[in-house]
């Protein structure tokens, strides 16, 4: 079970792009690439949040929705132009296929935008199932994508792994009870994704700079 944004690609660019044009439209600065990159991995709504609290010290429920519906808009136009693979990414899917694997997506993005970007970077082709942020009524940290994806397959958590980027993935993964495979290059708040203290719960089993480092 892979998560997308920040574990298999670089999506932030897109992202920060409809960001900017969601908050001129509504008259306010954009926030521009590093803010984006901080705010991105719980969904649209928190990245609105985010980006309309660095703005105004309050705002109405109707402004946060109108935000949200102009970053979609925007974001439907351009979430192909610059989204790229990370390195590694095209030859451990490669492998995985070849060898057998169930693979899933399980992200917070919603499915539109899941099956256009997969299929801008032209990998959509090794997902046979795609558990979206619209997909059920929970998303991560809730195990409830992972549960969802792990019955689609008819698999135990022994025989599952989870691979993502943030503690968003890791607390769903043991919630799930499912071993966690975390790569250090995505989003997770500029925080490290592995934890000082070895023993803290917030750990990922396993840390990789390269999936291929590991998938081989």
């Amino acid at each position: 079970m892979f998560d997308l944004d920040g574990t298999l690609i670089d999506t932030v660019p897109d992202i920060s792009l409809a960001l900017d044009r969601a908050m001129i439209d509504m008259d306010y600065a954009a926030p521009g690439l590093d803010s984006a990159r901080r705010w991105v991995g719980n969904g649209s709504k928190v990245l609105i949040e985010r980006a309309l609290f660095a703005e105004a010290d309050n705002f109405s429920g109707q402004q946060l929705q109108q935000t949200q519906q102009l970053f979609f808009n925007h974001y439907e136009d351009c979430c192909q132009q610059s989204s790229q693979l990370y390195p590694g990414v095209q030859a451990t899917l490669e492998y995985l296929a070849a060898n057998g694997f169930d693979i899933a997506c399980v992200t917070n993005k919603p499915v539109r935008f899941t099956a256009k970007v997969l299929a801008g970077c032209k990998i959509e082709q090794f997902f046979s199932l795609l558990v979206c942020g619209d997909t059920l009524a929970n998303r991560k940290p809730s195990p409830d994508q992972l549960l969802h994806a792990m019955a689609h397959y008819q698999r135990p958590a022994s025989q599952s792994l989870m691979v993502g980027d943030s503690r968003n993935d890791i607390e769903a993964a043991r919630a799930a009870g499912v071993a966690v495979l975390a790569v250090d290059y995505g989003y997770n708040h500029g925080e490290p994704i592995y934890d000082a203290d070895r023993d803290a719960a917030s750990n990922p089993d396993i840390v990789v700079s390269n999936l291929a480092d590991y998938f081989h």
